[in-house]
C-alpha cells in the first residue's frame, strides 16, 4: 500500500523510542547467565518498539531461515538466541543515546505506551474470554496495532494533530490524511509489512479504525484487536465502543467495561514503575557509559566467539541488521593490494567475483583509507564499480573495518535513500562499530596465522619422524640387497635365476625410492631416469607370472615391443602401475583364468604421442555401481590390503599427465587401459 507522502518513512523502525527503564531492565536481566526466555519476553512485551524490532529482525533475511513466521514473543526470542537479544537491547539503547533529541513531550510518549499496553492486555483478556486464537498472539497484535502513531510522531512532531478532537475516530484519520497525506493505520501497516512481519499483525495495524460494516467478514482476531483499541481509545465514545462489543461478539456492556477496567488496573503499576505517571519523563537518561557498554559487551564479545573469518563476517552482517536495519551487508576484504568480494550470507552469488584495486578514487578505496564514504546512485559522481556494488539499490555506504590503523576490510551497505540519510546521521556510531569489527577481524587473522604456524611446526616434526623411520628401514634393506648380491655370485651359471634376482634387486631399490619420496615429496612424473621401459617391464612380468599367476593356475601373457621411447611416467612408477593392475586381476580371478598385459607404441591422443598399456582378464567383471567409484579408496576385506591400489594407479598416471580407464560388465572380465604421454626431449 502506498504511504510515500509528506516525507513519512514507514521503514524507520530504528528511530522509534523505547522506555529507557525497559531497556535497562532487559540489560540487567543478562547479568544472570541462566536467565530464562520467559523473563526476557515479559520485559520486551512492555514496549511496542522493542517488540517490533525483535519480530522484524527474526523475519529479516539474516535470520528468516530459522525463524517461525508467527508465534509467541517467547518463541521468537528463543529463535534469535540470547546473544542476539542482548545485542538488540544494547544497540537500541545505544541508538537512543546517540540520536538527536526528538520534538516529543514526555506526556505524548507516556500516552502512547500506556494505550499500547492496555490494548494488548485487553486483547489477551478478550481472547481468553471468547476462546479466540492464541491469547499471546493477540497480545502482540494489540501491542503493535498503533505503531504508526509513533512513526508519525517521531518524524512529524506531536501526535495526534490539532483538530482531531476526542470521540471521533473517523475525524482523526481524515485529519491525518489532510495534513500528512496518509493516516497512522497505513503507516503502521507499511512498517510491519516492510519488515516482513506476519500478516495478522499487519492487518491489525491497518484496520483497527475500520468502520463496523467493513468488519463483517474480518477474521475474529482482527475484530478482537479492533474492539480492544476502541474500548481504550479517547477517539471512540464509550457508548459507541460498548455498542461495538455487542455487535462484534455479543458482549454485554458490563462485561466489556469490567474487562477494560481489569486491563487498566493491570497496566497502571507497570506505567508507574516505568515513569509514565502524570506525563513524567519516562525513566532515567541513557548515558554515554551505556553506549560504550553496548559496543564492548554486546558486539565485541559476540564477534570474539566466531570460529573463523567466514563466520565472523556473517556475524557482522547480522549485527548490521540489528544495529542499523540494513538487510544487505557484504564485504570487500583487503588481500595483496586488492579488494575481493565476500558475501557471507550468500544473498548475492555474483558479489564474490568482484575484485578491484585497494587504492584509487572509487568509494571502497577511499573508505579503506580510513573514512566512511557514501553516495546516492542518482548523483553524477558514482562510477561503474559503485553501481555494481549497490546492485540496484538507491545508495551505497562503505565503512572501513580497521584495527590499529591497519585496513582489514570494507563493509559495503546498499541502503535506500531514506536509510542512507539515517546512516549519515549516525556516523559516530558507525565509526565505533567499524573499529569494533576491525579489531575482531584482526584477532581472527592473528589466530589464523598462529594456527598456520602450529600446523607448519607439526609438519616439520612429522617430517623429522619420517626421516628417522626411513633411516631405520634402510638397514634391513641394505642387508637384503647384500644377500641378493651373494646369491647372484653363487648362481652365476644360472641365467634364469640371475634374471629373477635382478628383478628383486630392482624392487628393493624401488622400495628405497618410495621411502625417500615419502619424506621428500617427489612427484611420480619422469625425473630423467635412464633405461628402456620395455626392458624393465619384461623382467618384471616374469616375476609376476611366477609369484602371482602360476600358483593360482592363471594363464599369463605379455606383449611388449622390443623398445619403448622415454615416458613421462618414471620407471619405478610404471612398475608400480603394472604390479597393482596385475595383482588386482589375479586376486579377482582366484583359481584359473587368463590375464593379458600389452604395451603398444605409436598411439596418438589429442595430437600427442602416447604409449598404451592394457591389462585384461576374463574374470567375473564389475557391476556398474562399482565402476563409478573404482578409483576411489575402498574399505578392503582382504588381509594385508589397504584398498588403495587402484587409487595409487590413478594418482601416478594422472601426475604424469596420462589417463586411466576401465571397461567391464558382470561376467565379462575387466579391461584397464592406461595412456602414457612421452617425455619431451
Amino acid at each position: 500500500m502506498a504511504t510515500a507522502s509528506m516525507d513519512i518513512d514507514p521503514s524507520a523502525l530504528d528511530a522509534l523510542p523505547s522506555p529507557p527503564l525497559v531497556l535497562l531492565e532487559l540489560l540487567d536481566a543478562f547479568v544472570d547467565e541462566a536467565v530464562e526466555f520467559e523473563t526476557l519476553a515479559r520485559i520486551c512485551a512492555r514496549d511496542p518498539s522493542l517488540t517490533t524490532r525483535m519480530l522484524a529482525i527474526a523475519n529479516s533475511a539474516a535470520f528468516r531461515r530459522r525463524a517461525p513466521t508467527f508465534v509467541s514473543l517467547e518463541r521468537v526470542l528463543v529463535t534469535l538466541g540470547l546473544d542476539t537479544i542482548k545485542t538488540i537491547a544494547l544497540t537500541t539503547a545505544l541508538v537512543q543515546a546517540l540520536a538527536p533529541e526528538r520534538a516529543l513531550s514526555a506526556a505524548t510518549l507516556a500516552a502512547f505506551w500506556r494505550h499500547a499496553l492496555v490494548t494488548a492486555a485487553l486483547a489477551r483478556a478478550l481472547a481468553h474470554t471468547l476462546s479466540i486464537d492464541v491469547p499471546e498472539r493477540l497480545y502482540l497484535a494489540g501491542l503493535l496495532h498503533d505503531i504508526g502513531r509513533l512513526v508519525i510522531a517521531t518524524q512529524r512532531g506531536e501526535w495526534p494533530p490539532e483538530g482531531a478532537g476526542e470521540g471521533d475516530a473517523a475525524r482523526l484519520l481524515a485529519c491525518e490524511r489532510e495534513r500528512l497525506g496518509v493516516d497512522h493505520c497505513a503507516v503502521g501497516a507499511a512498517l510491519l509489512g516492510a519488515w516482513r512481519l506476519p500478516a495478522p499483525l499487519v492487518m491489525a495495524a491497518r484496520h483497527h479504525h475500520a468502520p463496523l460494516a467493513a468488519l463483517a467478514d474480518a477474521p475474529p482476531a482482527l475484530r478482537l484487536v479492533h474492539l480492544a483499541n476502541a474500548l481504550d481509545s479517547p477517539h471512540w465514545r464509550e457508548s459507541e465502543a460498548l455498542a461495538l462489543a455487542d455487535a462484534l461478539f455479543g458482549l454485554t456492556p458490563a462485561l466489556a467495561q469490567r474487562l477494560h477496567r481489569e486491563a487498566v488496573q493491570q497496566v497502571e503499576p507497570l506505567c508507574a514503575a516505568l515513569g509514565f505517571e502524570s506525563g513524567a519523563a519516562p525513566g532515567a537518561p541513557l548515558t554515554r557509559a551505556l553506549c560504550d557498554r553496548a559496543l564492548v559487551d554486546g558486539l565485541d564479545g559476540q564477534l570474539a566467539r566466531a570460529e573463523d573469518e567466514d563466520v565472523l563476517l556473517a556475524t557482522i552482517a547480522r549485527c548490521v541488521v540489528v544495529l542499523f536495519g540494513i538487510d544487505r551487508a557484504r564485504f570487500l576484504v583487503a588481500e595483496d593490494g586488492r579488494l575481493r568480494g565476500r558475501d557471507p550470507l550468500m544473498a548475492d552469488p555474483g558479489f564474490a567475483a568482484i575484485d578491484c584495486a585497494a587504492d584509487g578514487e572509487h568509494l571502497p578505496a577511499r573508505a579503506l583509507a580510513g573514512e566512511p564514504c557514501s553516495t546516492l546512485l542518482a548523483d553524477d559522481g558514482p562510477g561503474v564499480l559503485e553501481h555494481q556494488l549497490a546492485a540496484g539499490a538507491e545508495a551505497l555506504y562503505c565503512l572501513p573495518l580497521r584495527a590499529a590503523g591497519e585496513p582489514g576490510a570494507v563493509l559495503v551497505l546498499a541502503p535506500s535513500a531514506a536509510q542512507l540519510a539515517r546512516l549519515r546521521a549516525r556516523e559516530r556510531l558507525l565509526r565505533t562499530f567499524g573499529e569494533v569489527c576491525g579489531r575482531a577481524l584482526a584477532r581472527q587473522r592473528e589466530q589464523r596465522l598462529l594456527h598456520q604456524r602450529a600446523a607448519q611446526e607439526r609438519a616439520l616434526l612429522e617430517r623429522a619422524r619420517l626421516r628417522q623411520v626411513v633411516h631405520e628401514a634402510g638397514n634391513p634393506l641394505s642387508i637384503a640387497q647384500n644377500y641378493l648380491e651373494l646369491l647372484a655370485q653363487r648362481l652365476a651359471d644360472d641365467a634364469e635365476a640371475n634374471a629373477d634376482l635382478l628383478v628383486l634387486r630392482e624392487e628393493l631399490e624401488r622400495v628405497g625410492t618410495i621411502l625417500v619420496r615419502l619424506v621428500d615429496g617427489d612427484e611420480a612424473a619422469g625425473d630423467g631416469d635412464e633405461g628402456d621401459p620395455a626392458e624393465s617391464l619384461r623382467r618384471l612380468v616374469g616375476v609376476l607370472d611366477h609369484a602371482l599367476c602360476r600358483p593360482r593356475g592363471i594363464a599369463f601373457s605379455c606383449t611388449c615391443p622390443d623398445s619403448l621411447p622415454p615416458l613421462r611416467l618414471a620407471r619405478d612408477a610404471l612398475r608400480q602401475v603394472v604390479v597393482n593392475l596385475v595383482r588386482n586381476a589375479a586376486e579377482a580371478l582366484g583359481e584359473g583364468g587368463r590375464i593379458e598385459v600389452a604395451l603398444e607404441d605409436g598411439v596418438r591422443v589429442g595430437g600427442r604421442a602416447h604409449v598404451e598399456l592394457r591389462v585384461e582378464d576374463d574374470g567375473p567383471g564389475l557391476a556398474a555401481e562399482r565402476l563409478e567409484t573404482l578409483f576411489q579408496p575402498q574399505q578392503s576385506a582382504k588381509p594385508g590390503h589397504a584398498g588403495v591400489g587402484l587409487t595409487i594407479v590413478r594418482n601416478l598416471v594422472e601426475a604424469a599427465g596420462g589417463l586411466v580407464s576401465c571397461r567391464s560388465r558382470p561376467g565379462a572380465g575387466c579391461r584397464f587401459q592406461v595412456l602414457l604421454p612421452l617425455r619431451r626431449p
